[in-house]
């Protein structure tokens, strides 16, 4: 996994915090070449040691930001997590 040099040295980018910058990585390293995935909050919540309100945060302030774009997905109860900018 890896942090995009972009979300630290672009001015763009300076309002997000790290666990965000790290929670986009995290969703990049799952989707691997794929154009979206599906990250149940709770796992996120788990992996993050934090609440899944906090990750629902923390994904709609990425998706303020042009990174994703979230879609619900009721099949999965989930959201799916379309990659905007790699």
């Amino acid at each position: 996994m890896y942090i995009p040099d972009y979300l630290i040295f672009d001015n763009k980018y300076k309002g997000l915090g790290m666990a965000e910058k790290l929670l986009y990585a995290t969703i990049l390293d799952k989707a691997g070449f794929d154009v979206y995935c599906h990250y149940p909050h709770t796992e996120l919540a788990k992996l993050f040691n934090v609440s899944t309100n906090t990750i629902k945060r923390y994904k709609d302030n990425l998706e303020a930001y042009g990174l994703i774009q979230l879609e619900e997905d009721r099949r999965n109860n989930t959201d799916r997590i379309w990659i905007v900018n790699r």
